[in-house]
């Protein structure tokens, strides 16, 4: 986010109307990660919390 989060999604909004046109009202855009990414194994489960909304958790199996 480079200090700033409106700046993740600018690039994409610009980009955005030379390669797939305008977005639209309810088009929903994914500005990227706001973490690393996190190897997971087998078995492994990960949560999240989230301030003001709560959390989440992901059970990873086979």
């Amino acid at each position: 986010m480079l200090g700033d989060p409106v700046r993740g999604l600018v690039r994409p909004a610009n980009k955005s109307a030379e390669f797939a046109g305008a977005s639209r009202p309810g088009d929903l855009v994914l500005t990227g990660a706001l973490h690393a990414s996190l190897p997971v194994t087998e078995n492994m489960s990960v949560h999240a919390e989230f301030a003001h909304i709560g959390g989440i958790t992901a059970a990873f199996t086979s």
